[in-house]
């Protein structure tokens, strides 16, 4: 019994592989070529009403290269037949016509074809000019490689089938264009060149018991990150019979179960991850396909430090015809979480959305564009140098006593064809805690020129998001590629609340509402852009920030506050798109009475996110209080018409009881001087919280909790005294703690 269902997943899909059984897995790991089994097809039945393509007469022409065309041969007649090398096709056959633009070398790949397939390619005096049954392990043909001239044309190709097999077919018809890999590498496979005869005692795993089933191992040489192996795969005869090599590898994750590794090649190959670690019971679990000069990534993923197989090889168990020699070169760039690969680049160019760092090693490289903007001087934060040209931003969590240290390379590693030098640049590196802010905590600042260089950033004193700023002293039309190697201690950042970004955003209540919160071990998951919000400038280049939700009837007002407990940098502002909230503000807050306050009322309907945002470092408790005017029927106001002036004092309170702040609102029947006070109920002076001159009208007024020594009051009754132009209004306030 033939296994094709698993090899065709591999070689079309190029996604997981599913075992069916042993036989079949072992066929597809195989370095020799298995025998043909064949198989019993479902009968033809030609049918006389297809038109074209059934004989050379009426071949189909194929117009130009690159072609492309699925099709089938069920239906058609049998009228052709070659020995390459089995003979007596009883199979339907389709002919297909081309003229060479000029001389060339052509493939000709069924790749994807689902019936075991056989072609053959005539020129003009019908010779033939090459044959092939079985090129792929699924029995698919393909012809690789063939001389072609348009003195000898037009072709003529026959797609024919193995036995008396038929059904659909792919085809693809392509000028061929040789690979060479080259470029520099840190490990060497170190196999013995190929050669007839061959016997692979270096690394040919379960396909070399006699030899211990030898593995070789991926090791970096010490290398932290990522390293490039160079290898070498290809054909040979051994005994008569047609092999191919087969490495095998031995990798392990890094400490949190993941790795990557990139493959190219010189001719198409498959890697596969392989479980269970037996060579018994091997089998393939994932696969990719690569080559030539078409690199893919294989990720992995599984436990801290957990050892797995790989296999690498050729797709084929013959080299394609027009191939010379026995081997050809492949490559594997393999990067684990040890040090990751950042590229900062026009997408990095503002704060947000700053990728983080969250690995103790990490590789960066930054990849400038001149229409990147020049955010920050790190003159002005940091000292030293100015630097006018572009900068890029990551994210990195540092815990109180941490440092960041690393390389870093101005020049980058890869030359130019002309003049075989190096291109380099003037970069800097900073650890900075708040953008706008010259005063903020900058943890160093490197700047060098066209060689390496070395730091240490002194430890963080505080614990928190840091932005790590890469910037360029030069302006953006004269600055190359450079790239960082950068170390840092491992303190995890702590896990953020669930309204830390748009998915969980918590509802703003309708009515008085009065929350809570902290975004202490927040994110920066929400920025309106380097150009503020609605012109405000204050409420750019922002840090940790937390997410609330909120519907506003068309006319109905927001009126809310954020008020820092400690006095720590705040900002409050409504965005229309939380997910690119970049251009999409529509309000922003004002600095008020210790807090930030925010008025918005709606000229339609609208859905819209409350953002709570801070800058620099440390903790960020809050109270988030205010109302969501929800009377029916209130029409936006006329600002034409002067406003209605109370008839009495009056003083009032919402929330009430309250804990730790609440809103004090006052009516003044006429302007002139205001004192509000607050009492004990044994008549003690706790407070004056306002005494100053008013307009006629209502006012309001936060009120912290706390007596006029900074103390926060106990939990109690207390009372509210209002007096201006010689009449006092009281009001009783309970805070519940």
């Amino acid at each position: 019994m033939r296994h094709v269902a698993v090899v065709a997943v591999v070689a079309v899909t190029s996604m997981l592989v599913l075992v069916v059984n042993a036989s079949a897995q072992l066929e597809l790991l195989s370095a020799r070529q298995p025998d043909k089994i064949e198989t019993a097809a479902v009968p033809n039945i030609p049918n006389p009403e297809r038109q074209g393509g059934d004989t050379i007469a009426t071949a189909f022409v194929i117009p130009a290269l690159p072609y492309a065309a699925t099709g089938t041969t069920t239906g058609y007649n049998n009228d052709y037949d070659e020995a390459c090398p089995y003979t007596t096709s009883t199979a339907p056959d389709v002919v297909y016509a081309f003229t060479p633009a000029h001389a060339m070398q052509i493939n000709i790949d069924m790749y994807g074809s689902l019936f075991d397939t056989k072609i053959y390619l005539y020129d003009a005096s019908l010779n033939l000019v090459a044959c092939n049954d079985d090129y792929y392990p699924d029995y698919v043909s393909a012809l690789l490689r063939i001389d072609v001239s348009p003195t000898i044309a037009p072709y003529f190709l026959v797609i024919d089938g193995y036995g008396s097999e038929h059904g659909e077919y792919m085809l693809s018809v392509l000028e061929y264009v040789p690979c060479v890999l080259d470029g520099w590498y840190d490990v060497d496979e170190g196999e013995p060149p190929l050669d007839d005869g061959y016997i692979d005692s270096h690394n040919g795993g379960c396909n070399s018991p006699e030899f211990g089933n030898p593995f070789q191992a991926l090791i970096a040489n010490g290398q932290h990150g990522g390293f490039t192996f160079a290898g070498r795969s290809g054909w040979y005869v051994f005994q008569g019979a047609d092999w191919r090599d087969t490495d095998w590898f031995i990798v392990h994750l890094d400490y949190d179960g993941h790795i990557s590794i990139a493959i190219d090649a010189e001719e198409p190959v498959f890697m596969f991850q392989l479980a269970p670690l037996d060579c018994e019971t091997v089998a393939v679990v994932q696969t990719v396909s690569a080559g030539p000069c078409s690199p893919v990534t294989m990720d992995l993923h599984g436990s801290p430090y957990e050892q797995l197989w790989l296999w690498v090889g050729p797709q084929t168990f013959t080299p394609p015809s027009g191939f010379t020699g026995h081997g050809f070169r492949y490559t594997l760039e393999i990067w684990n979480s040890d040090a990751p690969h950042l590229f900062l680049g026009p997408s990095n160019d503002y704060t947000f959305p700053a990728p983080m760092l969250v690995h103790p090693y990490t590789w960066f490289t930054v990849s400038p564009d001149p229409d990147c903007v020049d955010d920050v001087d790190l003159a002005d934060l940091c000292g030293g140098t100015h630097t006018p040209g572009p900068d890029f931003f990551a994210q990195v969590y540092l815990g109180a006593g941490d440092r960041v240290s690393g390389w870093m390379f101005p020049m980058y590693p890869m030359r130019e064809t002309t003049t075989g030098e190096s291109p380099r640049s003037s970069l800097c590196l900073s650890l900075v805690s708040d953008l706008r802010d010259p005063a903020a905590t900058c943890l160093g600042n490197l700047c060098g020129f066209g060689y390496n260089h070395m730091f240490m950033f002194p430890p963080a004193a505080q614990s928190g998001w840091y932005f790590l700023v890469a910037d360029y002293t030069e302006p953006g039309e004269g600055v190359h590629h450079a790239w960082a190697e950068i170390y840092r201690d491992v303190t995890p950042a702590p896990a953020p609340p669930a309204h830390d970004d748009c998915a969980g955003a918590v509802t703003i209540p309708q009515g008085d509402f009065a929350i809570y919160d902290d975004l202490t071990n927040a994110t920066n998951a929400v920025d309106p852009g380097r150009d503020g919000c609605m012109g405000d400038l204050s409420v750019s280049y922002t840090g940790r920030d937390l997410v609330y939700r909120v519907s506003i009837p068309e006319g109905h007002t927001l009126d809310v506050a954020l008020i820092p407990e400690g006095g720590w940098d705040a900002a409050l502002y409504l965005v229309n798109n939380c997910v690119e909230p970049i251009g999409a503000c529509v309000a922003a807050g004002q600095f008020e009475d210790g807090g930030v306050r925010l008025r918005y009322t709606a000229q339609t309907h609208e859905d819209l996110w409350l953002i709570c945002d801070s800058h620099g470092l440390g903790e960020r408790p809050f109270v988030l209080q205010g109302r969501l005017d929800t009377t029916v029927g209130v029409q936006p106001h006329d600002h034409n018409e002067p406003p209605a002036v109370p008839t009495a004092l009056a003083v009032a309170a919402a929330p009430n009881p309250f804990n730790p702040w609440t809103r004090i609102e006052y009516t003044l029947p006429r302007a002139g001087r205001a004192t509000l006070r607050l009492f004990s109920l044994d008549g003690k002076l706790l407070c004056t919280v306002i005494d100053q001159e008013h307009t006629a009208g209502r006012h309001e007024v936060l009120w912290d909790g706390r007596n006029a020594h900074g103390s926060a009051v106990a939990s109690g009754a207390y009372l509210l005294q209002l007096e201006s132009g010689g009449r006092i209004a009281s009001a009783r306030v309970l805070m519940l703690k």
